[in-house]
């Protein structure tokens, strides 16, 4: 079974925006940039090819005519460095005001905002002090009150450089939510007290998020979302973003990984005129463990057997595995039969093949 094959693909695409401070600390202006002609430097390039582009997106009707004018950041998740939330206020206060706006817009069809804040001036967490590392990711979460006019509910960590200190400060700052590369992902495990599974940037499932748990022992948490890394790289180094179909390929293309697999057979049966459906061997992918992946894939051999005429499927499990046997107790029952192999003396053992 495929991932794409369980549900239609809800995609989030989250925009990490973010610009240096350029300017002259005696003057405040940014001196000019020929590189970045015909612009006067690069914050004012950027910002006509992303952020007020973005704010005023052109949608463009068949024959090329502009047919409407649209807020992207109404349909992402984002966040603006508070160095260029500063700047992009200070030349552009109609795309600032745009960016609250598109805030505003999904707090209220969505009941939760699409903007999070941003470590103050962009340092890589896990590498500074204590002080300094309180002081960036406060910074930030107060910069972003500030503009929004809201409590930050997620944090994005520059280069998601992270750390469980950094993750600790988070959850003790009242911050839900962070984003994560897979690759910073080790092991994964589906509740407290179940052993983990080791995991790596191509077989975690990105498509769920994950909660890492206070050291403390209080119980507190903090969400970690994913980001696909294999649409992410489709994204930045091929054209997946240069067309809308382009896009959605990648979208789909990711989408469609193998979650598990299912192995049944059909065999004539002396108890009955009907044929007998095995269910031989039922494999999760760890990572998809905990999604109704099981279940549909039990319920797909069922499907099969209907079709074909056949008795409802059966199955076999050791008694000692009681996580798949939570699920077998749900879609089936357990037919109290007890099995036995044949222990050939010495002399009868079957020959080889």
């Amino acid at each position: 079974m495929s991932s794409s094959s369980l549900s239609p693909i809800a995609l989030v695409v989250h925009g990490h925006f973010y610009q240096p401070p350029r300017e002259n600390p005696w003057t405040d202006q940014i001196p000019r940039e020929p590189s970045a002609a015909p612009f006067h430097d690069w914050n004012e390039r950027i910002h006509a090819e992303s952020y007020r582009a973005n704010a005023f997106a052109r949608i463009h009707a068949g024959d090329g005519r502009i047919e409407s004018i649209v807020n992207n950041y109404e349909r992402l998740s984002f966040n603006v460095g508070p160095t260029l939330a500063r700047w992009i206020g200070k030349q552009d206060p109609a795309v600032a005001a745009r960016l609250r706006a598109a805030d505003g817009e999904q707090r209220q069809r969505l009941g939760a905002g699409g903007a999070i804040a941003q470590a103050y001036a962009h340092p890589i967490i896990p590498l500074c002090d204590p002080a300094d590392r309180r002081t960036q990711l406060l910074w930030g979460l107060q910069d972003f009150e500030r503009r929004f006019g809201r409590p930050a509910d997620g944090l994005w960590l520059p280069e998601t450089g992270v750390s469980p200190a950094t993750l600790t400060t988070l959850i003790d700052l009242g911050v839900s939510y962070t984003i994560l590369a897979p690759e910073q992902i080790d092991g994964v495990r589906a509740s407290v007290g179940d052993d983990w599974e080791d995991v790596d940037r191509d077989s975690l499932d990105t498509g769920r998020a994950y909660l890492w748990r206070h050291p403390d022992g209080s119980g507190r948490t903090i969400a970690l979302a994913v980001f696909d890394g294999q649409m992410s790289r489709a994204v930045a180094f091929s054209d997946a973003s240069s067309r809308a179909e382009g896009l959605l390929d990648a979208a789909r293309d990711s989408a469609d990984r193998i979650l598990g697999i299912v192995h049944f057979l059909f065999h004539e049966d002396t108890w009955s005129t009907q044929r007998a459906c095995y269910l031989q061997d039922l494999y999760v992918d760890p990572a998809a463990r905990g999604t109704g992946c099981g279940r549909l894939l039990i319920e797909a051999v069922a499907a099969a057997s209907k079709a074909a005429g056949a008795n409802s499927p059966y199955w076999l499990t050791h008694e000692t595995n009681a996580v798949a046997r939570q699920l077998y107790d749900r879609v089936g029952k357990n037919l109290g039969f007890i099995q036995y192999a044949f222990t050939a003396p010495e002399g009868l053992e079957h020959a080889p093949g």
